[in-house]
């Protein structure tokens, strides 16, 4: 999501990646569509509302450790109104500039999808 020229995204409050930087987001509700989930998602994440959603892509996490696989679809969207206001998943999220991004990246903060989606994106 994005405004201003400047990425959001979030610390995460959820125990797989607690205090990672990570692109907010979620699951999808049974018969939502992709686009539907991904507006609420944001609404719930950080109480902002978003417009032009494009597919930027589809990730996989697999864990067989912990018997775990999960499908992520990343989109890109812009802003459309309300202020940052972080949910319960997130311990803090803001709007990041490209210079803070790498900045964060050199940090090493991010969790491995983030990264990799950061990437792809030409975010890093």
């Amino acid at each position: 999501m994005q405004k201003d020229g400047k990425l959001l995204l979030g610390i995460s409050g959820k125990s797989d990646y607690y205090g990672a930087l990570i692109i907010p987001g979620g699951g999808v509700l049974l018969y939502e569509r992709f686009e539907d989930a991904a507006v609420r998602e944001i609404r719930e994440e950080a109480g902002i509302e978003i417009k032009n959603l494009r597919q930027l892509g589809a990730y996989q996490m697999i864990d067989p450790e912990r018997e775990n696989h999960r499908v992520i679809i990343y989109w890109q969207a812009d802003w459309v109104s309300g202020e940052v206001r972080p949910s319960t998943d997130l311990l803090s999220a803001k709007f990041y500039s490209r210079a803070e991004i790498q900045a964060e990246a050199k940090r090493g903060v991010f969790s491995d999808i983030a990264t990799q989606v950061l990437k792809d994106s030409g975010w890093l």
